[in-house]
């Protein structure tokens, strides 16, 4: 009846707040197999309500309800619900079996951890100390009751103490000693070490780890004999943090049995240095220029080495069959050897207005070194790139004729049909022309994307008083609002930043709507600046705001998609509902029913890092118009696929894809898909377009 009445109540309560429910199903099981979560959970989380209708599931009877009850808890990231969680967990029912109490335990600590995501210790130095407390508890080696040890959390959080920060230390060392040997526990001493590294990531203000675990990380690190790979990539991830040395360093780059050992090392080789000498680091980095990663060697050879050895190795990349390769080589030349006649004669050969159609990256990258590296060489092609039919191509051209100096030109790009061309060249036109208040402000604060009207109020704020500019502010913040579009705050944000500075008490009656606007952030930003035009208190008062999508897919359990790209190929991507059943269902029914994605750009390419989708603008702040609230709870592995967000339930149906493991990104970003062919993803070039999204059957588990 307890497990019954919780349920109906939660409900319930999200029937007066959402205009959607999903219908219950059979059981509690078959729920979280078609729909990710138990429906209850689910319903609550679309309707973005807060604790009070997750603390009622989380008190059920039923343990998968109160699970996924304490997941959404930990999301609302609230310190406040940190001692409940815990005092929760350690509460006993007569319904409890010592599995249920472990696994509440672990579920609870897990949601404490996500709690307390980015909050600084010295807010509440007793809350930290008592947490910490907790959690050793958690990862007790000689429980009394038997219970495996819970050691994820140890390395969760940021400490208020070195003392609590070795102390989770010490732990997740012996945990893994003790735990290693034994097969049927080797699964947590794994986790140990890899916690060890969330512990130094998250806690970088402790200078150093103790010797003893500074010792065996560099044993799992360098011991190809039995570790797991998984050991060894966290040990060494670990000491790049915290302990990295010449000779470590050395055995990492050839560890070729181990790409992603080698593909770390040689990123620390081109940070840092990697502790070696120079002598050494020449070595590497021509090794890895010859034999390895030649991105990252090339990377770190005109970091280091470009200077003393000269640009013979860049020059010899120039061609090399991969793309990045290349187009780093050419962009390297824009900076280095500009006196060499030989390199120059070398890239006039391939100087050339690109197709209209197909591949421009070549073409445009060689244009702009060439403005850099010889003015006068690139006159004749400078109109053909700045009228270019792609706006990829004068976005790039912005680059050149800022090299050239040439402000006629620049002037054009800035009054471009396409706003992220406008808003490349904006910038730079104002600090060629030495005029902050240039015409150019105005115009584009009567454009409507936003990241373009974002980029025009920043400047706005420092240029000259203008009435003209700041009615142009106004417009442009009202217009941005008309479209009552969530994904419009940092626009409208901005446009009030600005306003706070040109904001006159004539412009009150215009502006006083924005204290009750539909998004709160922006009606607390709005109702400050009135209150200080009017030199009265202007409270917020926005609206409630109707949450919650119609549940599109009655099975969310293998859902996979296939992404048709401009260049002919494609990838897959399988849902994943057990992180994210919100913005997986959302995102098949943008892509499936809606066509949202349908010939929308690939707007960002970083290598080894992340590559980036899915904006109606081909830019980072043009997206959807309603947010998606954040799912946390996957890892970013290679390959998973995560929305893009400024900020906490910011999500506007653009996404990422992880083309490394991005561990620096967990507890951050809601993964909510996996790719199941990343080599078509490492193919894709900036701006290729996703043509089309279309449903395809899941392969099989002796399937590619």
């Amino acid at each position: 009846m307890k497990l019954i009445a919780a349920s109906l109540a939660g409900l319930w309560l999200v029937a007066q707040t959402t205009r959607t429910i999903v219908a219950p199903a059979n059981g509690v099981a078959a729920q979280v197999r078609l729909f990710g979560e138990p429906l209850a959970v689910l319903n609550a989380e679309k309707a973005w309500l807060g604790a009070d209708a997750f603390w009622p599931l989380a008190k059920a009877t039923d343990p998968t309800i109160q699970r996924y009850a304490l997941r959404a808890l930990g999301r609302l990231e609230d310190p406040a619900n940190v001692p409940p969680l815990v005092a929760l967990a350690e509460t006993r029912t007569p319904f409890d079996k010592p599995t249920t109490i472990h696994d509440r335990r672990a579920y609870a600590a897990d949601a404490v951890a996500q709690s307390l995501y980015r909050f600084d210790p010295a807010r509440d130095p007793q809350l930290i100390a008592d947490v910490a407390a907790w959690f050793l508890t958690l990862s007790d080696l000689d429980a009394p009751d038997g219970r495996s040890p819970i050691v994820a959390p140890l390395g969760s959080i940021t400490y208020g103490t070195e003392e609590q920060f070795h102390a989770a230390e010490r732990r997740l060392l012996r945990a893994y000693e003790r735990l290693e040997p034994n097969p049927r526990t080797e699964g947590v001493a794994h986790q140990a070490i890899a916690t060890l590294e969330s512990l130094v990531r998250l806690n970088p203000r402790f200078a150093q780890l103790e010797s003893d675990t500074l010792t065996r990380l560099r044993q799992l690190a360098t011991d190809q004999s039995g570790n797991e790979a998984v050991v060894r990539i966290s040990a060494f991830r670990t000491l790049v943090g915290r302990g990295l040395d010449a000779e470590l360093e050395l055995t990492a780059l050839h560890a070729g049995e181990n790409p992603e050992i080698v593909r770390l090392a040689t990123e620390a080789l081109v940070g840092t240095g990697g502790g070696l000498d120079p002598a050494q680091l020449l070595d590497e980095i021509q090794f890895a220029l010859k034999s390895g990663d030649r991105y990252l060697g090339l990377r770190g050879y005109v970091r280091f080495e470009a200077k003393t050895q000269g640009c013979g190795p860049i020059v010899d990349l120039l061609d090399d069959p991969s793309r990045l390769v290349a187009l780093e080589a050419i962009d390297a030349l824009g900076d280095l050897c500009k006196d060499d006649e030989d390199i120059t004669k070398r890239l006039d050969g391939d100087l050339r207005v690109p197709p209209v159609q197909g591949s421009w990256s070549r073409e445009t990258h060689v244009f702009v070194t060439m403005a850099k590296r010889a003015p006068e060489k690139v006159a004749l092609f400078a109109n053909a790139f700045v009228t270019h039919q792609s706006p990829w191509v004068r976005m790039y051209a912005v680059r050149a004729v800022v090299a050239l100096d040439d402000i006629p030109r620049l002037e054009k790009l800035a009054y471009d049909t396409d706003d992220n061309v406008r808003e490349a060249a904006l910038a730079p036109l104002l600090a060629l022309k030495n005029d902050r208040g240039d015409p150019v402000l105005i115009a584009d604060l009567g454009r409507d994307d936003v990241q373009l009207l974002r980029a025009a109020a920043i400047l706005a704020k420092a240029a000259p008083a203008d009435e003209k500019l700041t009615a142009a502010l106004v417009d442009g913040l009202l217009r941005l609002t008309s479209g009552q579009k969530e994904s419009s705050r940092d626009g409208r944000l901005a446009l009030i930043d600005a306003l706070n500075v040109r904001a006159r008490p004539s412009d009150v009656a215009r502006l006083r709507p924005l204290a009750k606007d539909f998004d709160p952030v922006v009606a607390a930003a709005a109702a400050e600046l009135l209150s200080k035009l009017t030199g009265s208190p202007v409270k917020a008062e926005p609206p409630p705001v109707q949450r919650g999508w119609q549940q599109q897919f009655s099975d969310l359990s293998n859902q996979c998609v296939k992404v048709a790209l401009s260049s002919g190929q494609y990838f897959r991507m399988r849902m994943a509902p057990e992180g994210a059943p919100i913005a997986a269902d959302r995102f098949l029914k943008l892509a499936l029913v809606d066509h949202y994605y349908d010939r929308l750009y690939i707007h960002r390419l970083v290598p080894n890092f992340v590559v980036q989708m899915g904006s109606p603008g081909a830019n980072e702040y043009s997206g959807h118009k309603e947010y998606m609230r954040d799912e946390i709870a996957l890892p970013n592995t290679a390959g998973s696929v995560g929305l893009s967000i400024r900020g906490r339930n910011t999500g506007d149906a653009q996404f990422y894809i992880n083309l490394v493991g991005n561990p620096r990104l967990d507890r951050g970003y809601t993964i909510f898909a996996h790719v199941l062919d990343m080599g078509s993803v490492g193919a894709i070039e900036e701006g290729d377009m996703m043509e089309s999204i279309t449903s395809t059957r899941c392969p099989g588990p002796d399937e590619r």
